[in-house]
């Protein structure tokens, strides 16, 4: 019997325990969280986030939602502490897993910027001399004949006779017919030379034009590494997001030269990279085919050292270009290609918000403590003023009852077991009386004072208030009997720990037979020695009503192990 007092206490505990841990871990549906959820959502920047935090509240049915705005994840490390009662849950919500994996070792831009110095070819200048002589030539023949016209005009319009016989006129004439004839012939001069200069030295200026074109090809390989530099600014800035979006899309128009650059992925800034890449390669072969032409051209017959003179330097020139253009290491550039590709993809919203959810919040929860810190990382790319920053927060929880199980010790009033024993029958002169016996009742005090080891059920309104009141039922055995209890308990402290508990208690007391069970003054018929040895009791023992006291202690009065696995983090 005492070992199945035992187990009914143990299976009612169990049970509590279960039904206690059940109303903790109740699932949201998605409906239920747009409908039933407090949002919380701030800007997790130095400057804002140092201000005085305001107050929350939530009901206990309902889950909470923390949007972290402008958190950089690779400038800081997040965790978030969140408490419930005594019990705590830390998590680290960012520890370098951000989206896409940046290494800061990858971050120099040596490697591929590109360092070369052309100079021009100087062209063969002996003929050009001929040309400008020719022409400085021609320009007075030019300004006499013009000279001699305007003569003539004047004496036309002053003389009045006849212009044959006017011997300034003839002689005038003369000399323009003269000048014509030369200024002809220098023009046709002029013309030969430059045609036979065409032949050599225009394909010299052709060759520097595509020096020009190979150099601008380098620059513009070149302004990838600083558009990647400048995307690395951006994206270890401690601007708000929205901010670093946009630089992020000015530089994009800069590369693309392009408006519209919102709706485009890295695929545009590879193509664009690898088409200059290809350009260069484009100006270098142009390079080759122009220098074999310069090289197969014939020596003019004029001015012929001035020509070999520029052809070695051509010669000087190309060689520098040829050495240059094999160093170019197009591996190195594939993967400076694709590095850029992925610090342009890592600048996107996921890498710079995040979202933790508190699906469960405790029964016997009164108040939430959040704690957020944010702690620099140390192998940035460069030097980076950065600081922790540590932010605390608290969510009140309203509203609902609070369910929860106790333990302890109870004391029972008025359910004390009697004690029976027959006794031989007196008259009022003690004599003894044949044939006759008495019953004899006593109280079993014992029963009154041992404690009982118990369990309640608390059910009490949600209150942040050192000092609670609620209803209780439960059991106590003290392995001779179970005790059945209901009332009211006094709950002490905000975890509701200590619970003071009193009201009315029931149980089987043990009761004498009716055979037996005459008032007191009445009379057995019978003589002791006739009677039972012990005083047959009722089976099973009639229920009794009585009172109880004691002292429990809570076991769900904070969160349980098992509530905080349903914490979750995205």
């Amino acid at each position: 019997m005492k070992k199945s007092y035992f187990l009914w206490l143990c299976t009612f505990l169990y049970v509590s325990l279960s039904f206690g841990q059940a109303t903790s871990d109740q699932k949201v549906t998605d409906k239920e969280k747009k409908e039933s959820s407090l949002n919380i959502e701030f800007s997790v920047r130095e400057d804002l986030i140092n201000t005085l935090p305001p107050d929350y509240e939530v009901n206990q049915n309902q889950y909470i939602e923390i949007k972290l705005k402008d958190v950089n994840l690779f400038r800081y490390s997040v965790s978030l502490t969140e408490k419930q009662n005594n019990f705590i849950n830390s998590t680290e919500l960012s520890q370098g897993n951000t989206q896409i994996k940046i290494d800061p070792s990858t971050f120099g831009i040596n490697d591929i910027e590109l360092k070369v110095e052309l100079s021009p070819i100087v062209l063969d200048k002996g003929i050009k001399n001929k040309i400008y002589e020719k022409r400085d030539k021609l320009d007075d023949l030019i300004s006499n004949l013009d000279s001699l016209k305007l003569d003539n005009n004047k004496i036309v319009k002053k003389d009045t006779i006849l212009l044959q016989d006017n011997s300034q006129y003839k002689k005038n004439s003369k000399k323009i017919t003269e000048l014509e004839d030369k200024i002809s012939k220098e023009k046709k001069a002029i013309l030969d030379i430059e045609s036979r200069d065409n032949t050599f030295n225009g394909l010299v200026f052709n060759f520097n034009q595509k020096i020009e074109a190979y150099s601008k090809c380098i620059d513009s390989l070149n302004q990838m590494a600083n558009y990647y530099q400048r995307f690395i600014n951006t994206l270890y800035s401690d601007q708000p997001f929205e901010e670093i979006k946009e630089r992020k899309y000015k530089i994009a128009r800069e590369i693309l030269k392009i408006e519209d650059v919102k709706e485009l992925t890295s695929d545009a800034i590879l193509k664009e990279a690898f088409s200059r890449l290809s350009k260069l390669s484009d100006c270098y072969y142009e390079i080759v085919k122009t220098y074999a032409e310069v090289k197969g051209a014939s020596d003019l017959e004029s001015g012929e050292a001035k020509s070999n003179e520029v052809k070695n330097n051509v010669e000087i020139i190309y060689s520098k270009i040829v050495t240059f253009n094999n160093q170019i290491n197009k591996s190195v550039y594939n993967d400076f290609f694709k590095r850029l590709a992925t610090v342009y993809d890592a600048i996107n919203e996921t890498n710079f918000n995040l979202t933790y959810y508190t699906l469960i919040v405790s029964d016997n929860a009164d108040i939430i403590n959040y704690d957020l810190k944010l702690t620099p990382f140390t192998n940035l790319p460069y030097s980076i003023e950065t600081k922790p920053i540590n932010y605390k927060y608290n969510v009140k929880i309203k509203g609902g009852v609070k369910i929860d199980v106790s333990t302890g010790i109870f004391f029972n009033i008025g359910l004390a077991d009697h004690r029976y024993r027959f006794e031989q029958a007196y008259d009022e002169n003690h004599n003894a009386q044949a044939g006759k016996s008495v019953l004899i009742r006593g109280n079993d005090w014992k029963s009154q004072f041992d404690p009982s080891l118990g369990v309640l059920f608390n059910v009490y309104k949600r209150s942040d208030s050192d000092f609670k009141v609620g209803w209780n039922v439960g059991i106590s055995t003290n392995t001779e009997r179970l005790n059945y209890y209901t009332g009211v308990s006094f709950l002490i402290g905000k975890s509701e720990r200590i619970n003071f508990n009193l009201g009315l208690a029931g149980a089987q007391v043990k009761t004498v037979v009716d055979t037996y069970d005459v008032k007191e003054g009445e009379y057995i018929n019978m003589d002791v020695k006739d009677l039972p040895k012990d005083v047959p009791l009722m089976n099973p023992s009639p229920f009794r009503l009585g009172m109880y006291i004691g002292v429990s202690f809570n076991l769900l009065g904070t969160k349980n192990k098992e509530t905080l696995s349903q914490i979750t983090v995205k």
